[in-house]
């Protein structure tokens, strides 16, 4: 009888529960039809209504609608651009051209008329050619910056407010200025690695495309600058450039340098530069360096004390086929990572001072069978900042199995991560 009562009194705070949530969802099904039906037909209008300051938060899970609020939000906070003038620019993109249709896209659009006291021509007197929505991006920078052509990879500028300074450059390279004249350079780069940069591969970011001239520069073969660009080097920190330079210099001068370790070397050389800052390449080889490294791969000793870091927020993976459960997990301690390095024979031991210090994360991807572990399959490092995938490892440091990759690729898609091309 007490079991029927509790039961009774349950099944009444549930029924008060679904009450409210029906009537929360036939009050957001309300103001989307009055949204849809009632305020506005065209994005037009939307635009001008968000300029004249309505509340449309209700409906910023359409991405453009909450891009142009915050396109308003930092006009207002910086004036400049004018919001006035964003609106036109907007109202007028709108009507002649495909570039108000994503949220990258309208970034883009921000960010161009963010620089209109650069501008050589009208943004009105501009009339797209392409029907493909990322050429004219590229279109209209050209029209508005450009009086001489540009590398395809440095409109990339646009697509991203972080980087205000590569934008500048593009402005400048496109009005015709040398980049051996530029003062905020983030690395060294010689007038035969600036030449270089305006050559680098689209494919390439542009901080990927800075460290290939970079090499490229020194003399080094195109497989070697890839293998540079793609690597630590190109999101490690501000700092140590001359190191680095040198470090570089000394790879491209070495002919007989395997460049399928290139990754190997510069954790080796990056972990001594950590931990002594005094740390110094005079007088040392290539194969003196990877003869240090191979030991140090193989003997690494790591600090006693036990880090430990929070999840960065990236979910992990589960791929179940009959009896093999295969999955990715983050790991969170200099424990882990020590016994990761153990099984797998690397150095991702290494890599806890990274991970605590929130500039990466690492995850394992482990096959099993019955319950039972029977294979690690790879060692992955995602740097954070970039989301992306920047190294993944089968033992002692071999290229991951075509099965990994397959497993790789499924799991960067549904977390939004980019891939390094070397993994």
């Amino acid at each position: 009888m007490k079991k029927n009562v509790k039961m009774k009194k349950i099944s009444k705070m549930e029924r008060k529960r679904l009450a409210l949530l029906s009537a929360q969802k036939f009050e957001a099904a309300e103001r989307v039809l009055r949204f849809s039906k009632m305020r506005f037909k065209r994005f037009s209008d939307i635009i001008i209504a968000l300029y004249e300051g309505a509340d449309l938060s209700d409906y910023f899970s359409d991405v453009r609608i909450s891009r142009v609020f915050q396109s308003y939000q930092m006009a207002e906070n910086s004036g400049c651009p004018s919001k006035e003038m964003l609106r036109d620019s907007f109202l007028y993109l709108n009507g002649n051209s495909r570039l108000m249709k994503g949220d990258e896209q309208i970034l883009a659009v921000f960010n161009m008329v963010s620089f209109h006291h650069d501008w050589i021509r009208n943004v009105n007197e501009w009339k797209p050619v392409s029907k493909v929505t990322q050429e004219q991006v590229k279109e209209l920078a050209e029209f508005l910056f450009c009086r001489y052509p540009m590398p395809e990879f440095l409109y990339k500028a646009f697509l991203n407010n972080q980087h205000s300074m590569f934008m500048e450059w593009f402005i400048r390279l496109g009005r015709g200025e040398s980049m051996r004249d530029f003062q905020n350079l983030p690395l060294i780069l010689t007038r035969r690695a600036a030449h270089f940069f305006l050559k680098a591969p689209a494919k390439f970011s542009i901080p990927e495309a800075l460290r290939w001239s970079q090499a490229r520069g020194h003399g080094s073969t195109v497989q070697l600058a890839e293998r540079i660009a793609y690597s630590w080097l190109s999101v490690k920190p501000k700092g140590k450039e001359d190191f680095w330079d040198s470090f570089i210099s000394l790879l491209a001068r070495d002919k007989e340098f395997d460049h399928n370790h290139t990754g190997e070397l510069i954790d080796y050389v990056r972990e001594q530069k950590r931990l002594n800052t005094g740390y110094s390449l005079k007088g040392r080889t290539v194969q003196s360096l990877f003869r240090q490294s191979d030991h140090w791969h193989r003997h690494l000793s790591v600090d006693k004390i036990d880090r430990f870091w929070d999840p960065s927020g990236i979910e992990g993976l589960q791929i179940r086929k009959k009896q093999e459960l295969v999955l990715l997990e983050e790991l969170h301690s200099q424990r882990e990572l020590m016994e990761e390095g153990r099984t797998m024979k690397h150095c991702v031991a290494s890599y806890s001072f990274y991970c605590a210090a929130g500039r990466s994360t690492i995850f394992s991807m482990r096959k099993y069978v019955d319950g039972l572990l029977v294979e690690k399959l790879a060692t992955i490092e995602i740097n954070l900042s970039q989301r992306k995938i920047v190294q993944a490892k089968a033992k002692m440091n071999k290229p991951i199995s075509d099965e990994a990759k397959n497993y790789l690729t499924i799991w960067a898609g549904k977390e939004e991560l980019l891939m390094g091309p070397y993994l």
